[in-house]
């Protein structure tokens, strides 16, 4: 998919000095792809969390302060 992106010429200088990717598009996908990773496991855990609690097998107070990640 084609797109337009908007950037900061300072981020992208710094981007590319720092960057394993050697292109600035293979960059924002590997960005994108860790993004929602992140965000499917954040919501992953969520759902397991409320299934758990809901079921009466953790407190509530105890599964607010399980370990994020």
């Amino acid at each position: 998919m084609r797109t337009t992106v908007v950037l900061k010429d300072d981020l992208v200088g710094k981007t590319k000095k720092l960057s394993p990717e050697t292109t600035l598009s293979g960059l924002l996908n590997s960005c994108l792809a860790d993004w929602v990773a992140n965000h499917t496991r954040k919501e992953l855990k969520t759902r397991l969390v409320a299934g758990i609690v809901a079921r009466g097998r953790i407190a509530p107070y105890l599964a607010a302060n399980l370990p994020h990640g």
